[in-house]
C-alpha cells in the first residue's frame, strides 16, 4: 500500500511516497568491495546535480563517495547489493542542514505488530531480496550551498566541508542506522499501541535499560520515551542504544544518542550523541564541522551494524535478535539530515 505524506515542520524527517519531483534525470553508477550504487540525478535542467557548470563534478563526487564507501563498508561487512538511490540537491547557504538520506521501508500488508517496517536497502543487502522491483531503494540530499570539498584527492580546508564524510554518514542512514519512532511517540502510522516500528526501535532504551518499546505487545512505554527522547546528555541521561555488539564494543555500557532536550526532527534518537565528548570523531554525530571528517565506522558504529544485522567479515559470535516478518508491499521512507555545527557562543 501508499503512505501518503503528513506534513511536517520544514526540516522534519519526512515521509515519503515513492516518486520523486520530474526533472532532468541522469544515470550514474559507482562499484567496489560489497555494494554497487545507482543514483538516479533528478534535480532540474541547469540546477543541483544538473548543474550546467558544476553539475558533472558533483555527480562525479557522489559516484566517488559511493565506491569509497562501498570500500569502507567492505572492510567491515560482507553483505552486497547493488542500491538505487534517487539524488537531488538543493542551494541554501543560509540552511544548517548539509545532506539528507532515507531508505525506503517495507511493511507485510496486514502485518501484526512488531519491529516489521523493513528497509528496502537493509533488507536487499542482507537478504538479496528485492523489496522494492524497479523503483529506487531510497533518496539522497546534498545542499551545494555550504563549502563543499569535492575533490576525494585533496585536502578539506578548515572552511570547508568534507563531502565524502558527510556522504558516508548519509549512506549509513540509507543502510538503516535511524529511528523510525515520531517525536509524539507514534509509529509512521500514528500509532504508540501494537505498533510497527523499525528494527532500530528495537535497541532504544533509557538510562536503566527498559526498553522505549515492549517486546511483546509492541506497545510504546510513553513514561520511558517522554522522559529519555529529550533527556540531554549521555551517560547521565537521554536515550540509549542497548544492541549486544554495540554494547560490547562500548566496553559493556548502553551507547548513548543524541536526545537533546529540544527535539530536533531528523537528529534526535537517530545519531550518536554529539553532546558526549566520549564520541568525538565519530561519524554518526548529528552535526559536523568544516574541515577533515571521520570516513570510517568506529568500533561502536561497527557494532551497531552488526546489531542492525550486517554480517561482519571476521566471524563473531551473535545476539539473539527478533525475527523481520515481511510479506506484501508498502513503500515510505524517512529523511534523517546532517547539519553544520551549532555556532559557539560567548
Amino acid at each position: 500500500m501508499s503512505i501518503q505524506p503528513k506534513a511536517r515542520h520544514t526540516l522534519a524527517r519526512a515521509l515519503l511516497t515513492g516518486g520523486l519531483l520530474a526533472g532532468g534525470l541522469s544515470f550514474g553508477s559507482s562499484a567496489q568491495a560489497a555494494i554497487t550504487f545507482q543514483f538516479n540525478f533528478l534535480d532540474g535542467a541547469g540546477t543541483g546535480f544538473n548543474d550546467t557548470t558544476t553539475g558533472a563534478s558533483r555527480q562525479s563526487a557522489l559516484n566517488t563517495a559511493a565506491s569509497l564507501f562501498s570500500g569502507m563498508f567492505g572492510s567491515h561487512f560482507s553483505d552486497s547489493g547493488t542500491i538505487v538511490l534517487n539524488a537531488t540537491a538543493t542551494d541554501d547557504p543560509l540552511s544548517g542542514n548539509l545532506a539528507s538520506a532515507g531508505s525506503q521501508l517495507s511493511l507485510a500488508g496486514g502485518a501484526a505488530a512488531g519491529f516489521n517496517l523493513q528497509g528496502v536497502v537493509s533488507t536487499k543487502l542482507q537478504t538479496g531480496v528485492d523489496l522494492n522491483g524497479s523503483s529506487a531503494d531510497g533518496t539522497v540530499n546534498f545542499n551545494f550551498g555550504q563549502n563543499w570539498q569535492l575533490d576525494a584527492n585533496a585536502p578539506v580546508s578548515s572552511g570547508q566541508f568534507d563531502f565524502y564524510g558527510v556522504a558516508f554518514h548519509e549512506f549509513t542512514h540509507a543502510l538503516g542506522f535511524a529511528s523510525l519512532i515520531n517525536q509524539n511517540g507514534t509509529d509512521l502510522f500514528g500509532s504508540s499501541t501494537a505498533g510497527h516500528w523499525g528494527t532500530y526501535d528495537q535497541f532504544l532504551v533509557d538510562k536503566n535499560g527498559n526498553a522505549v518499546v515492549n517486546a511483546g505487545t509492541f506497545n510504546l512505554n510513553s513514561g520511558v520515551w517522554n522522559t529519555a527522547s529529550v533527556g540531554g546528555t549521555s551517560p547521565a541521561a537521554g536515550m540509549f542504544f542497548n544492541g549486544a555488539h554495540a554494547v560490547a564494543a562500548n566496553g559493556g555500557n548502553l551507547v548513548g544518542l543524541y536526545s537533546p532536550t529540544s527535539w530536533i526532527d531528523g537528529s534526535s534518537i537517530s545519531h550518536l550523541d554529539t553532546d558526549n565528548p566520549a564520541y568525538s570523531g565519530m561519524m554518526m554525530l548529528h552535526a559536523v564541522g568544516t574541515g577533515s571528517a571521520a570516513r570510517d565506522y568506529s568500533a561502536i558504529e561497527t557494532g551497531m551494524m552488526q546489531d542492525l544485522g550486517y554480517t561482519a567479515v571476521t566471524a563473531v559470535p551473535e545476539p539473539d535478535s527478533l525475527a523481520m516478518l515481511l510479506a506484501g508491499l508498502g513503500v515510505i521512507g524517512q529523511l534523517h539530515r546532517r547539519r553544520r555545527t551549532r555556532p559557539t557562543t560567548a
